[in-house]
């Protein structure tokens, strides 16, 4: 998040490409993990769940 602390720190958005907008949508992603229904335009950067195989060793 950039910022330009007038008035108190006001959020200004800024446009990103490659590497920095991957990781943008990547930590969105995750952050909605527990939602029951994620945004389509999210997907591609979500961690599929983990197999039944993987969940009962947990």
């Amino acid at each position: 998040m950039r910022t330009d602390r007038f008035p108190e720190l006001p959020f200004q958005p800024v446009p990103v490409t490659g590497e920095a907008a991957e990781a943008v949508l990547r930590l969105l992603a995750e952050s909605s993990e527990g939602v029951e229904r994620m945004l389509p335009e999210l997907e591609p950067w979500a961690r599929p769940p983990p197999s039944p195989e993987v969940r009962g060793r947990e």
